[in-house]
């Protein structure tokens, strides 16, 4: 038995893997050059893939907290 994803949901994880990709090498050239924006673009790569992987706020609070972060704004639960 093969099983299917459907398209929407496979275009969906594309999508998503895709905008991962562009905010990671917005954090790459940042370092770079405008190291001063590198806190929000880091922010919004993190809010990403918490949202990819399915993590409530919760998660986040432990994954944040455990890294010494704090202030985790619902992330997660923001839509696009």
């Amino acid at each position: 038995m093969v099983c299917r994803t459907p398209k929407r949901a496979a275009s969906d994880t594309i999508g998503k893997r895709e905008r991962i990709a562009a905010a990671a090498r917005a954090c790459l050239d940042a370092a770079q050059s405008s190291p001063d924006r590198l806190p929000a673009l880091e922010g919004e790569l993190n809010r990403l893939v918490y949202q990819a992987y399915g993590l409530d706020d919760e998660d986040v609070r432990v994954i944040e907290g455990s890294i010494g972060k704090s202030g985790v704004e619902s992330a997660v639960n923001e839509e696009e």
